[in-house]
């Protein structure tokens, strides 16, 4: 398998999948590496999408990804989002329910689920965009983390991004989070009925 990415790599850093592009798949496949996003995910979330749900992508990291999390605190359930690009093209969706959960709690879930998911790919890069900016700038270290049901969430999430070389976060508005956002509620409307 080392040798299968390294070969993989090889390819890709010298421009042979930009000049064939649908060779890229053709190439992973006799490698038995997996870069589709319905090999890789096979629950993928079918969400009704506009252009405006879809983020600003910047390009310049192996992955970016956005994260969202959702919480309804009266019926006490809660959501998991998360969208994967690399170079530009979605690679991966995320929406997963969670029980009894606040939003700080389901913002961080989402974050550690996205860091853990994104080991799996292989990159040294990475650029995290949530619209959660008390999470963004603790994971930034500008704020503490204070709130005792917190801090094992977010050393939790120090601990996952140190599997890459360098992990940015950025906090960006509701606005351009959209795609992330409808993913929290897809996963917080999968509730299990009790029967």
């Amino acid at each position: 398998m080392a040798l299968a990415r390294s070969v993989y790599k090889f390819l890709e850093d010298n421009g042979y999948f930009q000049v064939n592009p649908a060779q890229e798949k053709a190439v992973s496949t006799l490698l038995g590496l997996s870069i589709d996003a319905k090999t890789m995910n096979p629950n993928k979330v079918d969400l009704d999408r506009k252009d405006s749900d879809l983020p600003i992508l910047r390009g310049d990291v192996e992955l970016e990804i956005f994260v969202d999390g959702a919480a309804d605190l009266g019926r006490k359930i809660a959501g998991i989002g998360a969208a994967f690009f690399r170079k530009g093209v979605e690679i991966y969706t995320l929406a997963e329910f969670l029980p009894n959960s606040t939003n700080n709690q389901a913002e961080y879930t989402a974050l550690c689920r996205a860091l853990e998911i994104a080991s799996e790919f292989d990159v040294k890069t990475v650029r995290v965009y949530g619209d959660s900016e008390l999470m963004i700038r603790q994971m930034n270290g500008q704020y503490r983390v204070r709130h005792e049901n917190m801090i094992p969430l977010y050393n939790r999430a120090i601990k996952l991004s140190r599997n890459f070389q360098r992990v940015q976060y950025e906090h960006i508005t509701r606005n351009y989070n959209k795609l992330a956002d409808k993913l929290s509620k897809a996963g917080m409307s999968q509730q299990v009925s009790p029967g």
